[in-house]
């Protein structure tokens, strides 16, 4: 587990708007994707994109992400 700071997040919401659809363009999160000192930067942001929709069930057109600290909380 990490957690990843998500910052311009570029949902495709259809033209809906982000608040509605309960999306923010910024924000930190909990995400539990598995990685280690071989895995390149373009395979942890795939994992990440992906883990991204699957979670909040919406695809996206990028991001930029900030790995805060691996195995923490975010109420640590």
């Amino acid at each position: 587990m990490i957690k990843v700071e998500f910052k311009n997040v570029a949902w495709d919401t259809d033209g809906a708007a982000l608040k509605s659809c309960g999306l923010e363009k910024r924000f930190v999160a909990n995400v539990d994707i598995d990685f280690d000192s071989n895995t390149s930067d373009d395979e942890i942001a795939d994992m990440l994109s992906d883990w991204l929709s699957d979670e909040y069930g919406y695809c996206h057109n990028g991001f930029d992400y900030e790995i805060i600290s691996p195995t923490t909380s975010i109420s640590d």
